[in-house]
């Protein structure tokens, strides 16, 4: 019976200090009552014995039920915390609950009704939220780098790009003002308010982008489910959402082919290792591309959807995406902690999509299809 109960709720699992699947999980499932219909996306906050989880969570499917799976053998004193919110249209808290326990290992399943009640006064974010759009006309090009590049990797082979669709892409990276006040906080390092945020993982950027979406009353292009992101409708979607690798390259390409994004001596365009002074630095201090974008080489490493696949050149030519489940995401443009190779538009890197530690050099922008 655990079995059962347990494969029916993976696709929504929350996971707090965990890896790996089996008998040395303990698995507390939560059934939410007074879920109404304005009630569009939950936000999860979870903290064992007072640790914190680096990660808040969110949820667009499947409002219902929350389940949290932990590992025995970290379980400690297991002073287990779940905080609910539910969150309207407006992405304002306007109702929560509270789930409080102590859990052992003895007691592989622990299921709990917890009661979302009226939050008073209702929280919700104010002042501006995202940089603004410039338009990139579709179009092909050669994505990747010649051989004699210098700097250059074995990931980068040459090939031709074909974009059907025009993309409207954030100027800038979102900043730490412009994420807190659409998500109620920043999970930065660096906490300047025209500062990049940073410290995010894929899954808040996708968090994110669905949020905006839902403030413009625009149709949210991620379908999420705990750690389970679909897109349905790939780049026909109507809302934000993340570029996919060949948008990005495309964008930063000015759209003359130079080595970084606007221009092939980089201290113009880009914050890296040698001018940083080491610290980060506002979005919008260096020369933008020949296409009014900001900071593509430098400042902050960027998310951008696509699983990461090595040969991207056997991807097909026209609109290209990346493996949509890898646990990898591409990563694109290099960072203020990086060198000048890291900031070339051919420069192909990745994270770990769930990864928020050591990566104070890692944000992103959006764009969103030209209806």
């Amino acid at each position: 019976m655990f079995e059962s109960l347990k494969r029916a709720l993976l696709p929504g699992l929350l996971m707090l200090g965990v890896s790996g699947c089996g008998d040395d999980s303990v698995v507390v499932w939560l059934h939410l009552q007074n879920v109404t219909p304005d009630v569009v996306a939950l936000q999860v906050a979870i903290s064992l014995d007072g640790k914190a989880a680096m990660q808040q969570y969110e949820f667009t499917q499947g409002l219902g039920e929350v389940a949290v799976k932990l590992k025995k053998s970290e379980l400690g004193h297991g002073q287990l915390r779940v905080s609910v919110y539910g969150l309207r249209a407006d992405r304002c808290r306007f109702v929560s609950g509270l789930y409080e326990a102590t859990v052992n290992a003895d007691q592989p399943l622990v299921e709990s009704a917890t009661v979302l009640q009226t939050v008073d006064p209702v929280v919700c974010p104010e002042g501006e939220v995202r940089p603004n759009l410039v338009k990139v006309p579709k179009g092909s090009f050669t994505m990747g780098s010649p051989t004699g590049e210098s700097g250059r990797n074995s990931n980068e082979t040459q090939h031709p790009v074909t974009l059907t669709r025009d993309f409207w892409m954030a100027e800038s990276e979102v900043t730490n003002k412009q994420y807190r006040n659409l998500m109620g906080s920043s999970p930065s390092y660096f906490n300047g308010d025209d500062l990049p945020v940073e410290h995010v993982s894929w899954f808040d950027a996708v968090a994110y982008c669905n949020a905006l979406s839902v403030k413009e009353k625009l149709t949210p292009c991620y379908q999420v489910s705990g750690t389970t992101v679909g897109w349905a409708e790939g780049v026909a979607c109507t809302g934000y959402r993340l570029p996919t690798e060949a948008e990005w390259e495309y964008a930063a390409r000015s759209p003359a082919t130079t080595l970084y994004a606007g221009s092939d001596l980089i201290d113009g365009v880009a914050w890296y290792d040698k001018n940083s002074d080491s610290t980060m630095h506002a979005v919008k201090t260096k020369t933008a591309n020949g296409r009014g974008l900001y900071d593509l080489s430098g400042n902050v490493w960027e998310w951008v959807w696509d699983g990461y696949q090595g040969k991207y050149e056997a991807l097909p030519s026209t609109d290209p995406i990346g493996p949509s489940t890898s646990g990898l995401r591409v990563v694109r443009g290099g960072s203020w902690n990086g060198p000048a190779s890291y900031g070339r538009v051919a420069m192909r890197f990745y994270n770990v999509a769930g990864d928020v530690y050591n990566i104070r050099g890692l944000g992103f922008r959006f764009v969103r299809s030209n209806p």
